[in-house]
């Protein structure tokens, strides 16, 4: 009996600890990553001959190259559609026997026609038969875009959505001519339509949410990383952070799930989360703050900061920071969209006046313009060291949003993360007291 109670108070325990700590966040805004502005996927449009197709090659496949074909089963009613294409969209949430992944397409009235509204069909359980997949979608002349969503079926509510929109015909008139190009060469024995009836390619495989716990309030993203609706992938999903606001989520703050799921972790503010459940579709997730981890990502008080160059504001005079090694050492990381500027500048100059002797203070700009910058310095005869910051060093100090600042002793040893001119002044005055 004895035995039994104390198995039931380990199993027991773990949650004991937890559980009032526990918090769960809903996934239900569509966010976006550092590539989807910039991507340029296309979803290139073959003209329709026969029912008999050849698999996709998406880096392109010069013509001698024998590419696998397969046969459409069924095709959908098109009354009314008095021309035929065909194109590939990449969806893993269902068997890839057929085309290695992607799902078939076919357009009716493709030709972009005034007063032919074009019709899409989409194979969205990529059996070949289009009579089994819903009414089609109709793209009338002025759509802007449109949405394409694929149900995994592994899962209650895991959806997949890609974005298709149109070319303009009256931009990118060189981009478009070498697109044709690059296609009508590439693409085996497709008859290739053309790039004006082809589609642009925006994969929306990230949610995102805020939670919202008074100064740790912070951006999270879930991103789908093999494309098939699903969340849970250690290979290929990520969880993403970012500060409050923030509308993209960027590489830097991107956690992997370490051994799957039962380890998966993200940090924000050197805080450690520990994920307890993430729903299979993206559609919640619980976690609580881990008070006994330590961060993976933040520097380590006692140990001497990570050796780096930086640029003055003059973006041409190069220095060391291991030239600041033999006094303390305040790192200020900021941009002039900080509200606090001028109480935090006022501060650093009195810094750098009554502790000169003993401390070196040096601010890293980030995202502003270098001329801007220098005529600050200039202007108003800033007398410590005033440089540019970059994305590289962000990402080495760990820093998730602006303003904040890294205190050190002699020798570059970390002392305090995330502090502020006003406390490093404090700190100062209460040494020098003690002094």
């Amino acid at each position: 009996m004895l035995k039994k109670l104390v198995s039931l108070l380990a199993a027991i325990l773990p949650f004991a600890l937890h559980s009032q700590d526990i918090v769960q966040v809903n996934f239900t805004e569509t966010a976006y990553d550092e590539r989807y502005h910039k991507g340029k996927l296309i979803v290139p449009i073959f003209r329709y001959t026969s029912p008999e197709i050849e698999e996709y090659e998406k880096f392109g496949a010069p013509g001698k190259k024998a590419l696998d074909k397969f046969t459409l089963k069924k095709l959908p009613d098109m009354t009314g559609c008095v021309d035929t294409a065909y194109g590939f969209i990449y969806y893993t949430g269902l068997p890839s026997n057929t085309n290695r992944g992607y799902i078939t397409l076919l357009i009716g009235n493709y030709r972009r026609s005034w007063d032919k509204i074009a019709q899409l069909y989409v194979d969205r359980n990529n059996n070949l038969d289009f009579t089994d997949d819903g009414p089609a979608i109709s793209i009338p002349y002025f759509t802007e875009y449109l949405d394409v969503e694929f149900a995994n079926p592994a899962a209650d509510g895991a959806v997949y959505k890609v974005r298709l929109s149109r070319f303009p015909m009256d931009k990118d008139a060189k981009y478009r001519q070498l697109m044709d190009e690059f296609y009508q060469r590439n693409q085996g024995n497709k008859v290739f339509a053309g790039i004006d009836y082809s589609f642009k390619e925006n994969r929306m495989n990230m949610k995102g949410t805020t939670y919202i716990n008074g100064t740790d309030t912070f951006r999270i993203g879930l991103y789908d990383g093999n494309y098939d609706g699903l969340y849970t992938n250690a290979e290929f999903d990520r969880i993403y952070v970012a500060k409050q606001g923030d509308s993209v989520f960027i590489d830097d703050y991107r956690f992997v799930f370490q051994d799957g799921m039962k380890d998966a972790e993200f940090e924000w503010n050197f805080k450690v989360y520990k994920v307890t459940e993430l729903d299979p579709a993206g559609r919640f997730m619980k976690f609580y703050w881990d008070e006994n981890a330590q961060s993976r990502k933040a520097l380590r008080i006692g140990k001497k900061i990570p050796k780096f160059e930086f640029y003055l504001t003059d973006a041409k005079t190069v220095k060391k920071i291991k030239k600041y090694r033999k006094k303390g050492l305040y790192v200020y990381f900021y941009s002039l969209e900080n509200p606090n500027i001028e109480e935090d500048t006022a501060i650093l100059r009195q810094l750098h006046n009554k502790y000169s002797n003993c401390l070196n203070v040096v601010t890293l700009n980030y995202g502003d313009y270098y001329k801007t910058l220098n005529a600050i310095k200039v202007l108003d005869a800033v007398p410590y060291t005033m440089g540019i910051s970059n994305r590289r060093l962000n990402r080495m100090f760990n820093i998730e949003q602006l303003p904040t600042g890294f205190l050190c002793r002699k020798r570059l040893r970390l002392s305090h993360i995330g502090v502020t001119p006003k406390d490093v002044w404090e700190l100062m005055e209460k040494g020098s007291k003690k002094d």
